[in-house]
């Protein structure tokens, strides 16, 4: 059973508004999918279009961006270093 996160319900509008704009700031309470599932958005989206892209998470501390990114190879079915980095 897969869990909806808060911004699950922007997942469109975050696709929309990255289409017309160069940057996009979100903002939202911790836990509510920022950090692993607006970087799954976009490359799932890249995916269907067949565009490559790059998608830059930034954190605070290392330990944090390497967690980020295990997760999010994991839940897109890539091996880390692979499609993520």
């Amino acid at each position: 059973m897969t869990t909806l996160l808060p911004i699950s319900e922007f997942r469109e509008s975050i696709i929309q508004s990255l289409l017309i704009n160069d940057v996009l700031c979100i903002s939202g309470g911790t836990g509510s999918g920022k950090s692993t599932m607006v970087p799954q958005y976009i490359a799932l989206y890249s995916l269907e279009r067949k565009e490559r892209i790059t998608v830059l998470v930034s954190q605070p501390r290392r330990v944090a961006a390497v967690e980020i990114a295990n997760r999010i190879s994991s839940q897109i079915g890539g091996d880390l270093g692979q499609r993520v980095h």
